[in-house]
Formats: C-alpha cells, structure tokens, sequence
C-alpha cells in the first residue's frame, strides 16, 4: 500500500484513491496528446475524459478545503462534510421500521468514528438538527446529540 500523500499515512483513503486516477488519467492523456495523428482520428472519449478529469479534479482541488461524503446502511444514512477547521453531519435520516431502536445512535458514531480516524479531524463536529416527519422533539434532538458529543446547530429555527 502506498502512503496517503492526503494523511501522510499508510491508508488506502477515499482521497489517495482520487488522487492516483486523476494522476493515471493525466499521464494517459499525456501520451495520446503527444501523438496528434491520434487525436486526431480519435472518437469523443477522449473529451469524455478530459471532461470528467477537469470536473473530479474541480470537486477534490489539490489541498482541498472541502470534502463531503454519504454513509449509508440498510437502517439509513447521513451526509457530512469536512473543512479546514471544521465537521458537520447533516440530513441524517432512519427508515420508519427502525427508529427508536438505537438506529441513529449507531449511524452516528460509525460517522463520528470515520471522521477521526479516516480525515484525523479532533476538533468539534456539528450537526444540523432538522428533524422531519415529526417523529422527536427539537428539545430531545437537542439533547441526544449533545450526548453524543456533538454541537447542535439550527434548534428552533
């Protein structure tokens, strides 16, 4: 396993994948672009690919200040996303048939747990507590998160 230029570390992370096929995908686009015979008779996939390597390198700029990922499981998900100096989890959501069994308690750590250990990120991680559907009070969410160690954001907006 080759070291994560990201974390300096041995990992095989989200970013150091990205970061090795935008590199293969340069390197690719390099040799044909030498050889202008072939580009010239070469059909649109090679735009296609110059295409999607400009857009994965927009949304994972080079020393990034943003990374956002998805976690999901067969009880639901969430969205969250690292900054510089800051985390937040967002859009949690538990399917019906599984709330107020734990469901969320687990999603969250398991996200709270990738956070530190996959972006070494120790700072305060927020979540924005918008529930739906009616299903807890603003007070209990309120009071569920800040257990789990988290700063609420948006109780009674």
């Amino acid at each position: 396993m080759k070291e994560c230029t990201t974390h300096h570390c041995a990992c095989d992370c989200r970013e150091e994948k990205i970061r090795r096929l935008v590199e293969a995908v340069e390197r690719v686009l390099s040799i044909y672009e030498e050889d202008a015979l072939i580009l010239a008779y070469s059909d649109p996939p090679w735009d296609c690919m110059k295409e999607a390597l400009a857009e994965v390198k927009a949304m994972y700029p080079e020393g990034g200040d943003m990374k956002e990922d998805f976690i999901q499981n067969r009880f639901g998900y969430c969205f969250y996303e690292i900054k510089e100096s800051s985390a937040l989890i967002y859009n949690l959501y538990v399917h019906p048939e599984h709330r107020l069994k734990g469901m969320a308690k687990m999603l969250l750590q398991y996200v709270i747990n990738e956070i530190r250990t996959l972006y070494h990120y120790d700072g305060e991680i927020e979540i924005d507590a918008s529930p739906r559907e009616g299903v807890i009070s603003l007070e209990k969410l309120g009071l569920f998160y800040k257990k789990m160690g988290l700063k609420v954001l948006n109780i009674g907006s």
